[in-house]
């Protein structure tokens, strides 16, 4: 008899933890389910860009960065003169892009050889747009 109850126990004991383990995996389940839906629903929510953004976004990629295009071209043509350490640094820094601006003429004039030139007016002509 103490063998029967036992075993009854036991079976018992059994089918509540496969109900709480069938419980926990449903609600692991609803879960992922939750949040594979809202992870959809934020990205699909996102906002497109308008026109104005693309163009501004546009611009900001079409334009010449001074320190890493126009400077590294100027160095190999204007140094050591114009750079630090060099004899014309202290009239005519070329390390500072407002220097290239305020002297364009004479500078489109002594640099016109390709792609030193027309990157160089490209930048200019986007600083004065610009202001």
């Amino acid at each position: 008899m103490e063998l029967i109850k036992d075993s009854l126990n036991f079976s018992k004991a059994f089918t509540r933890l496969k109900i709480i383990a069938g419980i926990k995996s449903m609600k692991a389940t609803f879960i992922i389910i939750i949040f594979g839906t809202a992870l959809i629903s934020c990205t699909s929510m996102a906002s497109k860009p308008d026109s104005e953004s693309l163009n501004r976004s546009t611009a900001i990629a079409d334009s010449v960065n001074f320190n890493t295009e126009v400077m590294p071209l100027l160095k190999t043509k204007c140094s050591p003169c114009h750079f630090e350490g060099g004899k014309m640094y202290e009239k005519m820094p070329f390390d500072n892009g407002l220097t290239i601006i305020s002297h364009q003429a004479g500078i489109l004039k002594r640099l016109t050889t390709e792609p030193v030139g027309t990157l160089i007016k490209q930048f200019i002509e986007e600083r004065n747009k610009a202001n």
